[in-house]
């Protein structure tokens, strides 16, 4: 296994920064999932491990060998990786067998080597049985497996992901997100992954690193970024979040004159202008009064069956809360309720002008 070092890296398209000076460190055998909105610098990234893109400033390292910095660059071919593209990139007038076997024949290895490496690779994929197809007779979940075979069958140092599975439809995307999770882990090969997709990172990834205007706005494993985000930004992008601005004293923030929500262990750091920040599943709601701390006496406004939860829209005193409730209940409008958030589940973190700034837009 090898691992994967990325130092310092810049990549300016002329004079847009694409990439901003990232440091990033992928373990033997880790995956790491690269998150983030359209134009954050994930995808260049990835393009800049493959050598696809020459680095304009820092380094890239496979294992020992140092593959792109500042004008000098390995040539994709001799890195010792696979890369799984989002358009699958396969033949379409060839077999499985011819496709998974591209590759191989272009370093010219012997039959038998590329007879077994291609079968394994398809065995690991559940395609054996579809070895002498053509892929165009294939579904497109099939097809991308295909396109993980070829990868596969080169037996890389490193795996790279670019949103293979953003042309999928929603119940095919979502059942191989757990296959590739599966294939990653038993074959224990390094791995980057590029996805706009947070509950595809939650599923597949080792560790989430967010990216944001070409910087990493935050790195750690999928529950981190959930419970602990560190900004308003990784606490929106990560699930969904009550969000809210307040002054904090005494060990509560204030949200208005009526809702006040008591913390359990603010932040040193958290100085008087707060985001208080809460999910909507951790939102306990009741049809009789609840005794303990943050009860807030609410009417609903708004209520959805979405299968295996409800979504409700409650109005304490003027702030609007979202909550999650499974097993679900559907509720009329001005039903009377009380809900609860316990302090443990109250997150703080210092107000910016950014965080002033997105509130305005979001009213």
């Amino acid at each position: 296994m090898t691992s994967l070092s990325i130092r310092r890296l810049k990549k300016y398209y002329g004079s847009t920064l694409a990439v901003a000076g990232i440091d990033l460190e992928v373990a033997e055998g880790e995956l790491v999932v690269l998150l983030g909105p359209s134009g954050c610098g994930k995808t260049t990234t990835l393009r800049c491990v493959a050598g696809l893109e020459d680095i304009s400033d820092g380094s890239i390292a496979i294992g020992d060998h140092v593959v792109s910095e500042a004008g000098r660059s390995i040539p994709p071919e001799q890195r010792q990786i696979g890369m799984v593209f989002q358009s699958y990139a396969i033949w379409p007038h060839m077999t499985v067998t011819q496709n998974v076997a591209f590759g191989l024949k272009l370093q010219k290895l012997p039959t038998d080597v590329i007879d077994r490496r291609v079968g394994a690779a398809l065995e690991l994929v559940g395609l054996g049985v579809y070895s002498a197809r053509h892929v165009s007779q294939l579904s497109g979940g099939q097809q991308q497996r295909v396109a993980l075979a070829r990868a596969m069958a080169l037996e890389p140092r490193i795996l790279l992901f670019d949103e293979p599975l953003s042309n999928l439809d929603a119940k095919l995307r979502e059942k191989m997100r757990f296959e590739l999770r599966r294939i990653q882990q038993r074959l224990g090969i390094t791995s980057l992954y590029v996805t706009h997709d947070q509950q595809e990172a939650m599923v597949i990834a080792d560790r989430v690193v967010l990216m944001r205007d070409g910087h990493i706005e935050q790195s750690g494993s999928p529950t981190d970024l959930y419970h602990r985000p560190a900004t308003r930004f990784v606490a929106e992008f990560i699930g969904l979040a009550n969000m809210y601005p307040g002054s904090f004293s005494g060990g509560e923030a204030r949200l208005s004159d009526r809702v006040v929500l008591r913390c359990a262990a603010p932040p040193a750091s958290v100085g008087r202008d707060v985001e208080a920040i809460f999910r909507p599943e951790q939102v306990v709601v009741s049809e009789t009064p609840i005794e303990g701390p943050n009860v807030f006496e609410c009417t609903v406004t708004e209520s959805y069956f979405l299968g295996n939860t409800t979504d409700l829209v409650l109005d304490a005193s003027g702030v609007e809360i979202r909550a999650q409730l499974s097993p679900p209940k559907l509720y009329r409008p001005q039903t009377r309720l009380w809900a609860q958030i316990m302090p443990e589940h109250v997150i703080l973190l210092p107000r910016t002008a950014e965080d002033a700034a997105q509130s305005g837009r979001a009213a």
